[in-house]
């Protein structure tokens, strides 16, 4: 059946095999592509070392407390923060105060507790930028320096 026009139907539209059978039917060989196996990424086991522990952390805005030392420390309470040398070390003393900061909860759950202009008076007085592992000592507790301080 000639076609009188290019929209006319053409021969092959009234075929009702699907593409394999035509291409066997024309004797053309069809190759799958073969299916790869999925690779999963494996996750690795953290021990719980999620966030500080029992550690704090003093950076540019605040002192952010971790999950362990708060239970320590307690959420809700008022903490007076100084400065002590021990042994040519300058650590961060921590007490509890009616008149200090109050220890805040964040969004995602952490605690922290200061503000900037506490964080720039610790850095006058030599505190560096850094983790500070959390020490309870005779009227409250002390954030001695761990490795590297920027």
């Amino acid at each position: 059946m000639p076609r009188d026009s290019i929209f006319d139907h053409a021969l092959v539209d009234d075929d009702d095999r699907n593409f394999e059978q035509q291409m066997r039917d024309l004797d053309v060989e069809v190759v799958k592509p073969k299916e790869t196996e999925t690779k999963w990424y494996k996750t690795t086991p953290r021990n719980n070392k999620v966030g500080l522990g029992e550690k704090i952390s003093l950076s540019e805005s605040c002192i952010t407390i971790g999950s362990e030392a708060i239970k320590k420390i307690g959420p809700d309470s008022k903490l007076e923060i100084g400065v002590k040398e021990i042994k040519n070390i300058k650590v961060i003393a921590i007490a509890h105060s009616k008149n200090g900061f109050w220890v805040t909860k964040t969004k995602s759950n952490s605690y922290r507790v200061g503000t900037k202009a506490l964080v720039e008076w610790l850095k006058e007085e030599g505190i560096k930028k850094g983790v500070y592992k959390l020490k309870e000592v005779k009227g409250g507790f002390i954030g001695v320096p761990e490795g590297r301080q920027k």
